[in-house]
């Protein structure tokens, strides 16, 4: 799911080679699922990871917006946006999320 849209994998094959696991598949009922339009599915590994994707490049781990790769500069930041320390579902990145141009650093989530 990216955007409110739910993508299909055309292979297990495609996932894996994307760095996906399935222990970090989320699991989700019919009727949630089928709220979300079907969007293009994805047919192979050298296309770029959809947007909200963690990936991770010569160390630094990024957010894809969408439009750009946002570092995050610390751990700090990144733990507040997920478990602490959890970095089961940072994929590694490819060409194509390269390509994607950097843009400003992720900020630190502020719970109220």
């Amino acid at each position: 799911i990216s955007q409110n849209q739910r993508y299909g994998f055309v292979s297990a094959q495609v996932f894996a080679s994307l760095g996906y696991k399935f222990s970090s598949v989320l699991t989700v009922t019919a009727p949630e699922l089928e709220q979300l339009p079907q969007a293009t599915s994805i047919l192979e590994d050298s296309q770029a990871h959809l947007p909200g994707t963690d990936i991770l490049h010569q160390g630094t781990v990024y957010w894809l917006s969408g439009t750009q790769r946002l570092p995050y500069p610390s751990l700090e930041v990144y733990n507040s946006w997920h478990k602490d320390n959890d970095f089961s579902t940072v994929v590694p990145a490819n060409a194509a999320d390269l390509l994607i141009p950097v843009g400003e650093v992720v900020v630190k989530r502020v719970m109220e």
